[in-house]
């Protein structure tokens, strides 16, 4: 950023309070960084959780971070084949409403603000596509630590490069070596989402 020209940041994250947090968090960290950038972070709200609140995720609220409830009239549809295809759905039944919040945004913009880019959850990367029709960068956010990102490229690369089935783990009392884990874990305490 040059000058006295302010800059917008664009935040999505994943649905779910503790992305939200997580987002709040490190969008705080930035701003304090630099006075002239600002953040709108996009709350994308599920149709089957109508009543939560903005009020109740952003406590330490700052006057260069504004929330916006993304929704959308589109239901979708309850028997979807597992909980990760649903979330990708959800994601892409968002990008409409996610285009129109932004475009409102950058019409909105005065003569010395610009659109710096998108700061995506992980699991949004839908909303690349998004990005790239504002011809602004995206970069991705990993909610959880490191730790975590290690099980889960360690249970991808068990069945991309080793073709394991890491179902098999799933009720099993073996403990796995994870490089990313100091000591070897306990299948049972390993969150299904990772092993599904």
């Amino acid at each position: 950023m040059s000058g006295k020209t302010k800059a917008e940041l664009v935040f999505i994250p994943s649905p779910g309070r503790g992305h939200l947090l997580a987002t709040v968090q490190m969008a705080n960290l930035l701003i304090d960084r630099d006075e002239r950038l600002s953040i709108t972070v996009l709350v994308i709200k599920p149709s089957y959780d109508p009543n939560s609140s903005l009020n109740s995720y952003s406590p330490e609220s700052n006057s260069r971070i504004r929330f916006i409830d993304i929704t959308t009239v589109n239901s979708l549809p309850m028997s979807v084949s597992s909980p990760h295809a649903f979330h990708k759905l959800l994601i892409e039944n968002h990008k409409d409403p996610v285009r129109n919040s932004v475009t409102k945004i950058v019409q909105d913009f005065g003569p010395n603000c610009g659109l710096a880019g998108f700061v995506i959850d992980m699991s949004c990367i839908a909303m690349i596509d998004v990005a790239n029709e504002f011809q602004v960068p995206t970069y991705m956010f990993f909610t959880s630590g490191a730790s975590t990102l290690g099980l889960m490229f360690h249970f991808q690369g068990l069945r991309d490069y080793q073709n394991q089935d890491v179902a098999v783990y799933e009720n099993s009392s073996e403990e796995l070596s994870i490089p990313s884990y100091k000591h070897p874990c306990p299948c049972q305490v390993i969150a299904c989402f990772n092993i599904s």
